[in-house]
Protein backbone atom coordinates (compact mmCIF):
# COMPACT_ATOMS: atom_id res chain seq x y z
CA UNK A 1 0.00 0.00 0.00
CA UNK A 2 1.29 3.45 -0.86
CA UNK A 3 0.36 6.46 1.22
CA UNK A 4 1.19 10.09 0.84
CA UNK A 5 1.41 12.52 3.69
CA UNK A 6 2.05 16.18 3.02
CA UNK A 7 2.45 19.35 4.98
CA UNK A 8 3.41 22.84 3.95
CA UNK A 9 5.75 25.36 5.51
CA UNK A 10 3.73 28.53 5.92
CA UNK A 11 6.25 30.55 7.88
CA UNK A 12 7.18 32.66 4.87
CA UNK A 13 3.66 33.92 4.32
CA UNK A 14 2.07 34.01 7.75
CA UNK A 15 3.40 37.51 8.29
CA UNK A 16 1.03 38.89 5.68
CA UNK A 17 -1.98 36.91 6.85
CA UNK A 18 -4.68 38.27 9.11
CA UNK A 19 -6.34 35.78 11.42
CA UNK A 20 -10.11 36.05 11.21
CA UNK A 21 -12.36 35.66 14.25
CA UNK A 22 -12.57 32.25 15.88
CA UNK A 23 -16.26 31.83 14.98
CA UNK A 24 -15.21 31.54 11.30
CA UNK A 25 -13.32 28.33 12.05
CA UNK A 26 -14.45 25.04 10.54
CA UNK A 27 -13.59 22.08 12.77
CA UNK A 28 -13.23 18.64 11.18
CA UNK A 29 -13.62 16.05 13.92
CA UNK A 30 -14.51 12.98 11.84
CA UNK A 31 -13.09 11.30 8.75
CA UNK A 32 -13.91 13.15 5.52
CA UNK A 33 -12.94 12.17 1.97
CA UNK A 34 -13.74 15.42 0.16
CA UNK A 35 -11.00 18.03 -0.48
CA UNK A 36 -11.15 21.08 1.78
CA UNK A 37 -10.49 24.73 0.93
CA UNK A 38 -10.23 27.84 3.07
CA UNK A 39 -12.05 29.82 0.36
CA UNK A 40 -15.13 27.72 1.13
CA UNK A 41 -14.66 26.93 4.82
CA UNK A 42 -12.71 29.83 6.34
CA UNK A 43 -10.18 28.78 8.98
CA UNK A 44 -9.83 24.99 9.11
CA UNK A 45 -8.88 22.96 12.16
CA UNK A 46 -8.56 19.20 11.91
CA UNK A 47 -8.97 17.87 15.43
CA UNK A 48 -7.16 14.85 16.85
CA UNK A 49 -10.14 12.65 15.91
CA UNK A 50 -10.53 14.14 12.44
CA UNK A 51 -8.92 13.41 9.10
CA UNK A 52 -9.02 14.53 5.47
CA UNK A 53 -8.35 11.59 3.15
CA UNK A 54 -9.38 12.21 -0.47
CA UNK A 55 -8.44 9.63 -3.10
CA UNK A 56 -6.40 12.04 -5.24
CA UNK A 57 -5.57 15.69 -5.83
CA UNK A 58 -5.10 18.10 -2.91
CA UNK A 59 -6.33 17.43 0.60
CA UNK A 60 -6.50 21.02 1.85
CA UNK A 61 -5.98 24.21 -0.17
CA UNK A 62 -5.01 27.38 1.67
CA UNK A 63 -5.97 30.18 -0.73
CA UNK A 64 -7.30 32.99 1.48
CA UNK A 65 -6.21 34.95 4.53
CA UNK A 66 -7.05 32.04 6.81
CA UNK A 67 -5.13 29.29 8.56
CA UNK A 68 -5.06 25.49 8.57
CA UNK A 69 -4.32 23.75 11.87
CA UNK A 70 -3.76 20.01 11.65
CA UNK A 71 -4.03 18.01 14.86
CA UNK A 72 -5.27 14.89 13.08
CA UNK A 73 -4.32 13.46 9.68
CA UNK A 74 -4.20 14.59 6.08
CA UNK A 75 -3.51 11.60 3.88
CA UNK A 76 -3.79 10.51 0.26
CA UNK A 77 -3.24 6.84 -0.47
CA UNK A 78 -2.32 5.19 -3.77
CA UNK A 79 -2.09 8.35 -5.89
CA UNK A 80 0.77 10.21 -7.53
CA UNK A 81 0.91 13.96 -8.19
CA UNK A 82 -1.05 14.66 -5.04
CA UNK A 83 -0.47 16.97 -2.10
CA UNK A 84 -1.82 17.09 1.41
CA UNK A 85 -1.72 20.86 1.83
CA UNK A 86 -1.13 23.46 -0.87
CA UNK A 87 -0.70 27.11 0.08
CA UNK A 88 -1.45 29.69 -2.59
CA UNK A 89 -0.78 33.34 -1.87
CA UNK A 90 -1.17 36.09 -4.43
CA UNK A 91 -1.35 39.84 -4.72
CA UNK A 92 -2.45 42.15 -7.49
CA UNK A 93 -2.99 45.85 -7.81
CA UNK A 94 -2.02 49.12 -9.41
CA UNK A 95 1.22 50.74 -8.30
CA UNK A 96 0.35 53.78 -10.43
CA UNK A 97 -2.55 54.32 -12.87
CA UNK A 98 -0.28 53.02 -15.67
CA UNK A 99 1.54 50.24 -13.77
CA UNK A 100 -0.14 46.98 -12.79
CA UNK A 101 1.52 44.30 -10.69
CA UNK A 102 0.44 40.68 -10.15
CA UNK A 103 2.35 38.28 -7.91
CA UNK A 104 1.82 34.74 -6.69
CA UNK A 105 3.37 32.22 -4.31
CA UNK A 106 2.64 28.53 -3.77
CA UNK A 107 4.22 26.09 -1.36
CA UNK A 108 3.71 22.36 -1.12
CA UNK A 109 5.47 19.29 0.19
CA UNK A 110 4.54 15.72 -0.73
CA UNK A 111 6.13 12.65 0.85
CA UNK A 112 5.65 8.90 0.74
CA UNK A 113 4.41 7.80 4.13
CA UNK A 114 4.59 3.99 3.80
CA UNK A 115 7.34 2.05 2.08
CA UNK A 116 6.57 0.76 -1.43
CA UNK A 117 8.43 -1.41 -3.91
CA UNK A 118 9.74 1.77 -5.58
CA UNK A 119 10.29 4.15 -2.68
CA UNK A 120 11.22 4.24 0.97
CA UNK A 121 9.02 5.83 3.57
CA UNK A 122 9.73 9.53 3.75
CA UNK A 123 10.75 9.85 0.09
CA UNK A 124 9.63 13.00 -1.70
CA UNK A 125 7.06 12.64 -4.47
CA UNK A 126 8.72 13.55 -7.80
CA UNK A 127 7.92 16.61 -9.91
CA UNK A 128 6.57 18.55 -6.93
CA UNK A 129 8.59 21.75 -6.39
CA UNK A 130 8.73 22.92 -2.80
CA UNK A 131 7.81 26.44 -3.81
CA UNK A 132 6.97 28.54 -6.85
CA UNK A 133 7.05 32.34 -6.99
CA UNK A 134 5.83 34.45 -9.91
CA UNK A 135 5.51 38.16 -10.64
CA UNK A 136 4.16 40.02 -13.67
CA UNK A 137 4.35 43.74 -14.40
CA UNK A 138 2.39 45.57 -17.05
CA UNK A 139 3.14 49.21 -17.84
CA UNK A 140 1.11 51.41 -20.16
CA UNK A 141 3.81 53.31 -22.04
CA UNK A 142 1.38 55.30 -24.20
CA UNK A 143 -2.39 55.26 -24.76
CA UNK A 144 -2.01 52.59 -27.44
CA UNK A 145 1.18 50.84 -26.29
CA UNK A 146 1.83 48.66 -23.27
CA UNK A 147 4.69 46.42 -22.16
CA UNK A 148 4.89 43.49 -19.78
CA UNK A 149 7.77 41.84 -17.93
CA UNK A 150 7.59 38.95 -15.53
CA UNK A 151 9.53 36.17 -13.87
CA UNK A 152 8.85 32.75 -12.40
CA UNK A 153 11.08 31.03 -9.87
CA UNK A 154 10.61 27.31 -9.25
CA UNK A 155 12.43 25.31 -6.58
CA UNK A 156 14.26 22.09 -7.36
CA UNK A 157 12.35 18.83 -7.59
CA UNK A 158 13.11 15.14 -7.99
CA UNK A 159 12.88 13.43 -11.37
CA UNK A 160 11.61 10.09 -10.06
CA UNK A 161 10.30 8.42 -6.94
CA UNK A 162 13.71 7.06 -5.91
CA UNK A 163 14.92 10.65 -5.35
CA UNK A 164 18.30 9.93 -6.95
CA UNK A 165 18.16 12.62 -9.67
CA UNK A 166 17.31 16.26 -9.00
CA UNK A 167 15.99 18.77 -11.50
CA UNK A 168 17.64 22.08 -10.53
CA UNK A 169 15.72 25.16 -9.49
CA UNK A 170 15.33 27.75 -12.23
CA UNK A 171 14.23 31.30 -12.93
CA UNK A 172 12.63 32.20 -16.24
CA UNK A 173 11.85 35.69 -17.53
CA UNK A 174 9.02 36.49 -19.95
CA UNK A 175 8.06 39.68 -21.77
CA UNK A 176 5.25 41.10 -23.89
CA UNK A 177 4.21 44.11 -25.95
CA UNK A 178 0.60 45.20 -26.42
CA UNK A 179 -0.50 47.51 -29.23
CA UNK A 180 -3.98 48.90 -29.80
CA UNK A 181 -4.74 49.29 -33.52
CA UNK A 182 -7.59 51.02 -35.36
CA UNK A 183 -11.01 49.40 -35.76
CA UNK A 184 -10.96 47.71 -32.34
CA UNK A 185 -7.99 45.57 -33.30
CA UNK A 186 -5.13 44.61 -30.97
CA UNK A 187 -1.71 43.09 -31.61
CA UNK A 188 0.24 41.25 -28.94
CA UNK A 189 3.83 40.00 -28.96
CA UNK A 190 4.82 37.48 -26.28
CA UNK A 191 8.37 36.31 -25.63
CA UNK A 192 8.74 33.33 -23.31
CA UNK A 193 12.17 32.62 -21.80
CA UNK A 194 13.37 36.07 -22.70
CA UNK A 195 17.02 35.41 -21.80
CA UNK A 196 17.03 32.01 -23.53
CA UNK A 197 18.01 30.30 -20.27
CA UNK A 198 18.57 26.57 -20.14
CA UNK A 199 16.43 24.77 -17.59
CA UNK A 200 14.71 21.45 -17.07
CA UNK A 201 10.93 21.64 -16.94
CA UNK A 202 9.84 18.06 -16.24
CA UNK A 203 10.80 14.43 -16.63
CA UNK A 204 9.46 10.95 -17.21
CA UNK A 205 11.90 9.16 -14.95
CA UNK A 206 15.60 9.56 -14.24
CA UNK A 207 16.68 8.93 -17.84
CA UNK A 208 14.07 10.95 -19.73
CA UNK A 209 14.49 14.55 -18.63
CA UNK A 210 12.93 17.24 -20.79
CA UNK A 211 14.42 20.73 -21.03
CA UNK A 212 12.25 23.81 -21.00
CA UNK A 213 11.55 25.56 -24.28
CA UNK A 214 14.19 27.92 -25.60
CA UNK A 215 13.26 31.53 -26.34
CA UNK A 216 9.80 31.40 -27.92
CA UNK A 217 8.14 34.32 -29.72
CA UNK A 218 4.41 34.47 -30.43
CA UNK A 219 2.55 37.17 -32.32
CA UNK A 220 -1.23 37.36 -32.15
CA UNK A 221 -3.88 39.64 -33.61
CA UNK A 222 -7.38 40.02 -32.22
CA UNK A 223 -10.39 42.08 -33.16
CA UNK A 224 -13.75 42.91 -31.65
CA UNK A 225 -16.90 42.81 -33.76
Amino acid sequence: MRSLLATTGLGAITAVMTVVPADAETVISTAVTTPQSTSASGDIRISSTGSVKPTTGVGVTLNTNNYVRNEGAIQITGANNSAGVVANAGVSGEITPSWQLVGGFSSQSARIRSRTTAAAAGATVPLVPRSTVSVWNRVQLAPALGAGLGAIRQARMYAAIDNSVTLPAFTRYDGALFLALPYKTRAQLNVENLLDSRYYATSQGNNNIMPGASRTVRLSLSAEF
